[in-house]
């Protein structure tokens, strides 16, 4: 090494803390500097492409460790107004108020409706909102069955829909291990009974 000079720094920057030091304005560059110059440009694009391939990596993970559950959780604690498509039915506005494990409830203006999740054909924020990504885990201990079985103990005036495209107006009467019994308080005597795993919806009606 020629006296008075030190040696041009040699390792890698992802080992070194602070980079070489680049010539300044008043010292003549060298082949040298001119490459570190490059290196150092192709590792602040290679550090900027690292972070954008990161980012694309965890939002495609969090896509596709998506849940139809956790996506309806998140936008009812928003408070999203949404419509959700359903089996029999029109496209529905409303607000998501309960999820459990095979149910969700939304809020319309005619009432709460709750609906299978297997009778869920499509969700849509409305306008101006997004649909989360939902990647979370979700704990729901509720059922259709459990929910079912609490609502009926008021005997609320329901509107059910099965899968054959009938609809079963009447008093939410009591629900079986596998069905759904609803009266005609018009009639009292007389009754339907519906297979839990046939029904579509149950329709609340507010008063």
């Amino acid at each position: 090494m020629v006296p008075g000079r030190m040696a041009a720094p040699c390792a890698s920057f992802g080992a070194v803390p602070n980079p070489p030091v680049l010539p300044s304005a008043g010292r003549p560059r060298s082949p040298v500097d001119d490459a570190l110059a490059r290196l150092l440009a192709e590792a602040r694009v290679a550090d900027a492409t690292a972070g954008r391939a990161r980012g694309r990596w965890l939002r495609q993970q969090s896509d596709e460790e998506a849940t139809l559950l956790a996506v309806l959780v998140d936008l009812g604690e928003a408070g999203t107004p949404v419509v959700v498509g359903v089996r029999g039915r029109g496209p529905t506005p409303g607000t998501i108020t309960t999820v459990g494990a095979d149910v969700v409830v939304v809020r319309t203006t005619v009432g709460d409706l709750v609906v299978p999740v297997g009778s869920l054909g499509w969700v849509r924020a409305e306008p101006g909102s997004t649909v989360p990504v939902g990647g979370r885990r979700i704990d729901a201990p509720v059922s259709l069955a459990s929910l079912l079985v609490e609502l009926a103990a008021d005997r609320p005036a329901v509107a059910v829909g099965s899968v054959d495209g009938a609809r079963h107006v009447g008093d939410l009467r009591a629900v079986g291990r596998d069905v759904v019994r609803v009266v005609d308080p018009a009639r009292p005597g007389a009754g339907v009974v519906i297979p839990l795993g046939a029904v579509t919806e149950v329709l609340l009606t507010h008063g």
